[in-house]
């Protein structure tokens, strides 16, 4: 089933009996969805897709594309969850304070957040960001996978890592 235009159900704090379509063209606004137990999200948005207010990626599938931005912004743990390869838009999963069990998308077409996360250890940076990732929390690069090559700016706590100084950063790292 198809529905070519956004579907907005922003008031909806359970998920429990929704029935979706498999493809929505534009728009899916659940950002005051508490849990995602019960719901089937469609295989495709192409535009964004809102879950903003989810603590927990218990129950979660989603879909395999979104086209626009993802907003999982209140999400604190990244156990059970699993991105998209692609997103064309903004990510936002500005509460998750550490990177175990995160995978993130090979390429996100917009900024990145993960504004609290604390430490990076493990995490593989995604090959391609359209904007910039925003790491506010981040108190070393100390266990950070950078892409080969980095094509984006990284924003952390006091400092800013750029395409052309990645190299020291690199160094850094690898020394400890």
């Amino acid at each position: 089933i198809y529905y070519y235009g956004s579907i907005d159900l922003s008031e909806i704090t359970n998920g429990k009996g929704i029935s979706l379509p498999q493809y929505i063209r534009e728009n899916l606004y659940l950002s005051s969805l508490k849990s995602a137990e019960g719901l089937t999200l469609p295989q495709n948005v192409g535009g964004d897709l809102y879950l903003s207010s989810l603590k927990s990626a218990e129950g979660l599938t989603l879909p395999q594309n979104v086209g626009g931005d993802l907003a999982l912004s209140s999400l604190k743990s990244a156990e059970g969850l699993i991105l998209p390869k692609s997103i064309g838009g903004r990510l936002a999963l500005g509460w998750l304070k550490s990177a175990e069990d995160l995978t993130l998308p090979q390429n996100v077409g917009g900024d990145l957040y993960l504004s609290r996360l604390e430490r990076a250890e493990g995490l593989t940076l995604p090959q391609n960001v359209g904007g910039d990732l925003y790491l506010r929390s981040l108190e070393s690069t100390e266990g950070l996978i950078f892409p080969e090559p980095l094509t984006y700016t990284i924003y952390c706590n006091g400092f800013k890592i750029t395409p052309e100084n990645v190299d020291n950063y690199r160094k850094k790292t690898s020394t400890k």
